[in-house]
């Protein structure tokens, strides 16, 4: 082989970064991420079996390896390095990149029915990143984008308090809160929540476009000493009718003699990129609530009817696979909500019977519980939804968590 030939080859090896990634990457090695990115233990233990990578075996760890001189290759020796063999640089650039990379924190919390919960949940999360860490919080800055236009700022409130007034064992100091003072820290923590309402997915791509410029500027907020730490969507589908009706009107225009079709990204697409953009820059966890769209059955339907009810209603199949939609695919861990079912009246009971026990079944549906469940995605095994400490028993089979939501926020169930 030439000098020039293997000179070639060299440089084929030779890695270009930015200096932005370079540095990022010096600082994950002095500090390495917090596992615990959301302050949530039974999610914080499910987050860590699908986003960090398997460590490599200690023989190919590059740190294990010990350095030798070089000497002399032959060609095929040089066409194996080449190639990525172990000892090659291209392979210790490739663990090196292994050892330090990790999915970004994204969590899907997705459910079949309303009312499952997800949005008690959104704001358990807010609360729990916006406290400060003397009180168990992440003391961190929270965007909450509020696309339904149902937040609700008292229900926030109410939950942190509640979280305040139930975890004061856990502080540090080992004094109890009085009632002024959790209030007074619930209120420092909500200055800390920003809170967005767009209308649609166009503003929505503008609030996303305008963030890092916000946030860089000390003079326009409060939280510039905090880093941020959470985006909360909720819900990321609720544009999905509309952006599907603008979707189909420029179908049906580009369709018009002299028109051209657009191949541009849909705007979910768009959306999950500029997410993704803010978390390599912020490194701050992404959580987002879906509805999944069910199936319209028209089983009392003519028979004739039901195939044309199903072509208009029935939602397109994405793009990404079967069953899968943009933002499952884009979560790193997806839970599904329920929400346990209490039994109805029996068909042979009278009207006393179900009067009579009218107050029990009202204090059944009360204290009913949630459970939040891994929704696996193809590839993935059961195995990795069994994280340490998620929970037990068939949950712990499934990886998730049980919790129940009352007038004053969300307890997680112990058993």
């Amino acid at each position: 082989m030439s000098a020039g030939q293997y000179g070639a080859r060299l440089l084929e090896d030779v890695q270009e970064e930015s200096l932005e990634q370079i540095l990022a990457e010096i600082r994950r090695t002095i500090s390495p991420w917090s596992k615990g990115v959301l302050g949530f233990p039974q999610l914080d233990a499910l987050l860590e079996a699908f986003r960090y990578p398997a460590q490599p075996a200690a023989e190919e760890r590059p740190e294990l390896q010990q350095s030798t001189a070089p000497s002399p290759a032959s060609d095929d020796q040089l066409q194996a390095d080449h190639n990525g063999d172990d000892g090659s640089p291209l392979r210790r650039y490739e663990l090196r990149q292994h050892k330090y990379s990790a999915k970004p924190a994204a969590i899907e919390i997705t459910s079949r029915k309303s009312s499952s919960g997800k949005t008690t949940l959104c704001y358990h999360l807010a609360a729990l990143s916006s406290l400060p860490k003397s009180h168990g919080g992440k003391e961190s800055m929270v965007i909450y984008i509020d696309t339904d236009g149902r937040f609700s700022a008292t229900r926030l409130f109410q939950i942190l308090t509640h979280y305040l007034s139930t975890h004061t064992n856990s502080l540090s100091s080992g004094t109890t809160l009085t009632q002024a003072a959790i209030q007074a820290t619930a209120r420092e923590a909500m200055n800390h929540i920003l809170i967005l309402r767009p209308q649609s997915s166009s503003q929505l791509l503008s609030h996303l476009d305008s963030l890092p410029t916000f946030l860089l500027d000390r003079t326009r907020h409060s939280s510039s000493h905090r880093p941020l730490g959470l985006i909360v969507v909720d819900s990321a589908t609720s544009f999905y009718w509309q952006d599907r009706f603008d979707r189909d009107m420029a179908r049906l225009q580009s369709k018009s003699p002299g028109l051209v079709e657009s191949t541009s990204p849909s705007r979910t697409a768009q959306i999950i990129e500029r997410l993704k953009a803010l978390q390599a820059r912020f490194e701050c966890a992404v959580v987002f609530s879906t509805t999944t769209p069910a199936t319209f059955t028209t089983s009392h339907a003519p028979a004739e009817l039901q195939g044309q009810a199903q072509t208009q209603i029935t939602p397109s199949a994405p793009q990404q696979g079967p069953g899968i939609s943009p933002w499952m695919a884009y979560a790193t861990l997806t839970m599904t909500l329920s929400r346990t079912r209490v039994p109805q009246f029996a068909p042979q009971m009278s009207i006393e019977e179900c009067l009579r026990d009218a107050e029990k079944r009202f204090d059944a549906v009360k204290n009913a519980r949630f459970v939040a469940s891994v929704e696996l995605k193809p590839g993935q095994t059961r195995e990795k939804a069994t994280a340490e400490g998620a929970g037990r028993g068939d949950r712990q089979q499934a990886g998730g968590f049980a919790f129940k939501i009352g007038e004053g926020g969300l307890d997680v169930d112990s058993d």
